[in-house]
């Protein structure tokens, strides 16, 4: 093998194990994420410090989203305090998920007057930072 040949051989070794230490930051930080969303996680304050959080909601009925922002204390209210910031709505838990880039995609139902992870947008930082949530609303 030549040395250019085990050069690029080292680099692709490099960036796989970087990209798989990523992807498990990724799926700690959202699995941290889906339980506070289910008020059964506290410490989730270390993935919340990107400026805004993008708060998206889908509803299943029919074509209306909706789109809020989450900033300063609110980051970590929604997850403490959801009868604030959900009105009358319950968080129901979602299934699997897969991790896709910065993205984690989760299975959802539907149940009614629930709001399920849809999806959860990271950033790439060394300790991965929310930057979107997409609900599901169940009708």
């Amino acid at each position: 093998m030549k040395i250019g040949n085990i050069g690029l051989v080292f680099f692709l070794v490099l960036v796989l194990t970087y990209s798989q230490g990523i992807g498990q930051e990724i799926t700690e930080a959202s699995q941290r994420i889906h339980r506070a969303f289910n008020s059964e996680e506290t410490e989730i304050a270390k993935y919340l410090n990107h400026d805004t959080i993008a708060l998206v909601i889908e509803h299943s009925l029919d074509t209306i989203v909706e789109h809020k922002q989450l900033m300063n204390e609110h980051k970590l209210g929604y997850f403490n305090n959801p009868k604030e910031y959900d009105d009358y709505y319950f968080r129901g838990k979602s299934g699997n998920f897969k991790v896709q880039d910065s993205r984690v995609i989760f299975e959802v139902s539907l149940k009614h007057t629930h709001y399920f992870i849809k999806e959860l947008h990271f950033n790439d930082d060394e300790v991965p930072q929310l930057t979107k949530i997409i609900l599901l609303d169940g009708d």
